[in-house]
This record gives structure tokens, sequence and C-alpha cells, in this order.
């Protein structure tokens, strides 16, 4: 779409609008996409599939272009076992990977092949490049601490967090991650609740309000909270996802139970030279199932045209899609539902960059499907003729007594005047015009047409009288002029035999 062609309330509209209907599809075959993602500018989107393939989409035809896979004639080795999470580099160029095979990766798309990989001991959660320094990548594995890579060097820097240990073996601390719009800090969410901010440059905590280090900002806001209680121990507080809007000015914690949506400032204070960093978190909305029991798997904040930051939040459970207006009120303003109830894998949401600003939702299923929900927007073809209104509903419309005859009765007019002089000029000069388009009567040929269609026996008739007609042979040669005599003796003796048969009977 074209963004020049919408009036000013149309683009209105736009700021505020949210896909209601499925526009394509997209079929994997007997593969199955776990990650989805769409580059900055939104003309690529990258799948992640069942079995370690990666397989990239034109967005614009929805055809694949590319498929990055382990190559044995070529020696390329790929991932082998389910794509966590997919993340893109700013060029487009470079695609950074990670899955259940405990690897992370960065894919050169143009060359098909790795050109690093990242091994560890457990399979990964998520991995994400830093928005302003691209060397860097936060890579989260499921049981151990996360670490920040630099591409280049090489250097991987565990960062300072502890792990909370459970009493039951069988449980573990989910630590997971994910770096600011600005690139400056990192966002830590863990399995009892607890959200730590670490700065990228050195390294170290930033305390919540006037807490101590040690005591990090928690999701029920309660300063005092037991982590040893029954609750959280029961994954009650189990911070599953950490999702930024395109502005970064909140952040959504998806704890599966609930969705919580805060606000989030970071101050700076001088203290003794030296500059102490604090921040502080404000609940904003808490979003629950509709039905009880039910969990949310996914959740990410909408795109958005304008300077403004998102106005949506969707959340998927099961086979359906939830649409908050978390900026007004935090209602559900739209339900989607994917075909045959599909169960929804992952989703994201379109960026709306350049000229995409329709409002675009790619969703996952088991079914492997990739559904593309968007919405129709009128384009407002007129921009380009200022003198020409554009109306929404039909009107009707009396048209006056010769209101647009007059130009072409005049037009024909002159058009006979000029020939008429043109030829009187001629006839003067003494110029004969000579017609070279018209045929004369006598070369016309006439074809006649039978009412009635002819029969076979009858056409032959015809053919041949046609040919007698046409074909005269001329006698070239002594040979055919005898046998011409003989034929001609012939038919007089059998003329002769004839009479003389007729008289007898008249005799008689």
């Amino acid at each position: 779409m074209n963004a020049t062609l919408l009036s000013t309330q149309t683009k209105e509209r736009v700021l505020t609008a949210y896909p209601e209907s499925m526009e394509e599809k997209l079929n994997l075959g007997y593969r199955t996409g776990t990650a989805v993602k769409f580059n900055e500018r939104g003309n690529l989107l990258a799948i992640g599939c069942y079995d370690g393939i990666i397989k990239i989409y034109d967005f614009d035809t929805c055809s694949e272009i590319i498929e990055l896979s382990s190559n044995e004639d070529d020696g390329i080795v790929g991932h082998t076992s389910i794509i966590s999470c997919i993340d893109w580099f700013k060029n487009y160029r470079y695609l950074l990977s990670s899955g259940y095979d405990n690897k992370v990766m960065v894919w050169d798309i143009i060359e098909k092949e790795p050109i690093n990989t990242f091994e560890f001991e457990s399979p990964m959660l998520k991995s994400y490049i830093n928005p302003t320094n691209q060397d860097l990548i936060l890579c989260c594995p499921t049981y151990e601490i996360p670490e920040l890579i630099n591409i280049r060097t090489g250097k991987r820097t565990p960062l300072p967090i502890t792990k909370y240990e459970f009493k039951a073996k069988s449980k573990h601390d989910f630590i997971g991650g994910r770096f600011t719009v600005d690139g400056k800090y990192i966002f830590i969410g863990n399995s009892v609740g607890q959200i730590i901010v670490i700065d990228v440059n050195t390294l170290q905590i930033v305390r919540y309000g006037t807490q101590p280090v040690t005591n990090p900002f928690h999701i029920s806001e309660d300063i005092n909270i037991n982590l040893k209680s029954k609750q959280v121990q029961n994954r009650m507080y189990a911070i599953s996802q950490l999702e930024f809007s395109k502005k970064g000015n909140y952040i959504a914690v998806n704890c599966n139970v609930s969705i919580q949506i805060f606000r989030y400032f970071i101050h700076e204070d001088k203290v003794d030279n030296q500059v102490r960093k604090s921040v502080n978190f404000y609940l904003l909305h808490e979003f629950k199932p509709v039905v009880a029991g039910e969990t949310y798997l996914h959740c990410h904040f909408s795109g958005t045209v304008s300077n403004n930051d998102s106005n949506y939040l969707i959340a998927s459970n099961g086979a359906n899609i939830y649409i908050y207006d978390y900026v007004n009120g935090g209602e559900l303003v739209k339900l989607l539902e994917c075909p045959y109830r599909e169960s929804i894998l992952c989703m994201e949401w379109h960026p709306q960059n350049f000229k995409y600003i329709k409002p675009t939702i790619a969703v996952s299923t088991k079914g492997g499907c990739i559904y593309i929900w968007s919405r129709n927007i009128p384009e407002n073809w007129s921009a380009f003729a200022p003198d020409f209104d554009e109306i929404e509903i039909n009107e009707t419309y009396i048209e006056r007594e010769e209101e647009y005859d007059m130009e072409d009765e005049t037009d024909e007019e002159n058009d006979s005047n000029k020939n008429q002089t043109e030829n009187h000029s001629n006839q003067q000069n003494g110029q004969e015009l000579i017609d070279i388009f018209t045929i004369p009567p006598s070369e016309l040929e006439y074809v006649e047409i039978p009412i009635e269609p002819i029969k076979d026996s009858d056409m032959r008739m015809l053919l041949k009288i046609q040919d007698e007609n046409d074909y005269e042979p001329a006698p070239t040669t002594q040979k055919r002029k005898r046998n011409s005599k003989k034929k001609n003796t012939k038919k007089k003796k059998k003329q002769e035999n004839l009479s003389s048969s007729d008289s007898e009977y008249i005799d008689d």
C-alpha cells in the first residue's frame, strides 16, 4: 500500500486500526513453523521450522526465496532440532537463530551458510541482537545463566545473576532476557517473578528504587515477598516472555496465567561524583484469560505508522488471538480465531515500516500453515487529480441538456468543414484526389451462402461441375487426339444403336 494515496481521514484510521480478517495463507507442507520474524523493513519473513530448517519468504509475493539448512555435500552444518528464536540484523543479509540443539548460529543468507556457531550445554530459549551495537548478542539457555557474546571477538561474558535454587530437583530456574529498544540495558526475568535490569556497558545491576541490588523488582510489587512460599514455587509468577513496545516506553510481562504491562523509568543520579542508576516500575494493566485455568502462550505489541508508541497488545491462547487496547482502558477490541481450531505456536506483528502501513499479523499453527491477518484500507486514487472530488456513497446526478454533447458536435462540424475546404482547394489547383481505399464494384466477389446445409452427394456434384467449367485442357500431343477420336466414334455407335432400337419398338 502506498502511503501517498491515503487521505487524512484514512491515515487517522490506520493509526488506530487492527487486523480483522485473514488475507493470505502460506502452506509449509509437512513442516511446522515454530518461530516467525519480520525484518525491520517488513519485506522479508523468516520462518523457523520443527526440523531445524529456516525458510525466508518475500512478503510482497508470499513466495519462498531462500532456504537455510544442512548440506553434507557442501559441508554445511545447520540446526538439527526445533528453531526456538529468530532475529534479523539491520543489513538484512545476516540472520541470528537459536534452537533446541544447544546451538546459536549467525547465517549469511546469500551464501546460505553459518559464519558463526556458539554451543551451550542446554537447549536455547531465546537469542537477541543488540539494536544499536550489532556485534553483541544475548543468548538465554534453558538451565544456564544468560551470556553476552561479541560476534567479532568471540568473547562470552555471563551476566551477573544468581540462580534461585529450588528444593525439588525437577524444578529449574528458567531465565530469559531482552535488550531495550535503545540497546543500553538488558531486562532479565526468572521463574520466581523477578525482573533484573543490567547495564550493557558496565554489566552492573541497576537497583530497583531505593532497594539494595540484592533485592530486585518482583512483579507482585511486594518488596518483602517470600520466594520460598508455595505460590511462588508453584510457578504462579514464572516469567516466560518479556516484550517491549515499539518505542520502548512499555514492557509486557507474560506469566502464562496473566499478562502485565508496566511503565518503567530509569533515573540517573550523581552522588559523590558517581552516577547511580535506579529503575521504577508502574503497573498499567493486567490481562487474564476469559476462561479460568487457561494460559497465554505468546504476546506481542503492535507496530505503528506514526512516531507514537504501540496502541495494541496481542496475546494467543490455543487457537484464539486476543487484541487488547492497553492505552485506552485495556479493553478487548477484537478476537480472531484460526481456521479448524489449529493451535498457535508463534506469532509476530508486522513493524509497519516503509510502504507497509496496513496492520498485519503472521501466525504459525500446528497444522503447518502461516496465516496472515490484515485489514483492507481504501486508497485515495484521486490524490493525483486535485480537481476530482471522491465520494464515499454513490449520488444521483441529472444531466443537463447538451451538457456533454456541445464539444462533440462542434468537433464534427469543424472536421467536415476542413474536409470540404481541402477538396475545393485541390479541385481549383487541378489536382485530382485518387481514392486508394474503396474497391470498385466490378472487382468485388460475391459469395452465395446457402440457407440449408448441402448434402455430401450434392456437394460432390457441384465440385465436379466447377472443375469441368474451370478446367479445359488443350490437346497438345497426337495420342490425346487419337484417344478423343476413338471416344467420339464410340459415342456415335451408341447413338445409332439407341435410335435403331427405338424405331423397332415403334414398328411393333
